[in-house]
């Protein structure tokens, strides 16, 4: 398993993760690498191409598979309402996990990803039609 702190940024791709200590895009919250083996992972190309298709599924398939995702979770342990990350594994499955920033505001949490596993991670979790 890889340790993952997610710190709100925002940043909507499609990551691969290894065996590494993934911090908020490699960077920690006063924006500081944290040591050599961070350098090293900042420096490689973890982010898929927005016109292609991995896993053979587009990413506006992903989009719309990351939003049935949050929403098939009810409220109490959803992840978009938890501020540990205590709830990042529900109803995770296959090669890409989906992580989600807060519904409510800023939080830090801790999420244990299988190793391997890419990761979409959506710019928006809300849209507000006025």
């Amino acid at each position: 398993m890889t340790t993952l702190s997610i710190i709100p940024f925002f940043i909507s791709a499609l990551s691969t993760l290894s065996s590494i200590n993934l911090v908020s895009a490699v960077e920690d919250h006063s924006n500081s690498i944290k040591d050599e083996k961070d350098v090293k992972l900042a420096s490689l190309n973890l982010i898929y191409d927005f016109d292609s298709k991995p896993f053979n599924i587009s990413y506006s398939d992903w989009t719309a598979n990351w939003w049935k995702w949050t929403y098939s979770i009810p409220w109490g342990k959803n992840p978009s309402y938890d501020d540990t990350g205590k709830y990042c594994n529900q109803n995770q499955a296959g090669p890409v996990w989906f992580l989600t920033l807060s519904f409510e505001h800023p939080v830090i949490r801790t999420c244990e990803i299988p190793q391997n596993t890419a990761l979409l991670i959506t710019l928006l979790n809300s849209v507000f039609i006025c």
